[in-house]
Order: C-alpha cells, then sequence, then structure tokens
C-alpha cells in the first residue's frame, strides 16, 4: 500500500465521517422546525376554535337581546346579526 493510497483511505473517511455528523445535523434541525411549525399550527387552530366559539355565543347573545329587550321577531333578529357578522368577515377580508 503506497502513501497514496493511505491518503485516499483517510481523506475518504474523513469525508464519510463529515457527511455524517452534517446530515445529522441536518436532520436535528428539520426535527426542531417541523416541531415548532406543528405546534405553531395547533396554538392557531386552537385560538381559531375558540374565537368562533365566542363569535357563536356572542351572536346568540346578540339574537336573545334584540328578541327580549327590542321586541323584534326572531327572524329579524337572526337577519339583523347575520347581516352584521358579514360585514364583519368583509371587513377582515378586504384588511
Amino acid at each position: 500500500m503506497s502513501f497514496m493510497d493511505y491518503f485516499k483511505d483517510l481523506l475518504k473517511t474523513n469525508v464519510r465521517r463529515t457527511l455524517r455528523d452534517i446530515e445529522a445535523d441536518a436532520r436535528m434541525m428539520a426535527t426542531e422546525f417541523a416541531s415548532k411549525v406543528q405546534r405553531m399550527v395547533i396554538k392557531q387552530v386552537m385560538a381559531l376554535f375558540f374565537i368562533c366559539v365566542a363569535l357563536f355565543l356572542f351572536s346568540l347573545a346578540a339574537v336573545f337581546f334584540m328578541i327580549e329587550y327590542l321586541a323584534l321577531t326572531k327572524t329579524l333578529a337572526f337577519l339583523f346579526i347575520g347581516v352584521i357578522l358579514l360585514l364583519i368577515g368583509l371587513i377582515i377580508k378586504v384588511l
């Protein structure tokens, strides 16, 4: 075995080890990034769910307020709340 063969084997071994370490680091970083994104998405979905539930309960409360204190019919009360929610949705979409 000549010096050049020994040198080539040494370089090949070091390159493989270096590439293996780089691959392990890249895999670890990708896993951490994916878990951060997953946590962020779960938080956003939970927040959206609670906002939707709160909006639903608020609209029911507004409907019953209109029926009870403003003496509107149920149809008009639900119509007004629907129009208000539609306008809010359009404003949010435009912004």
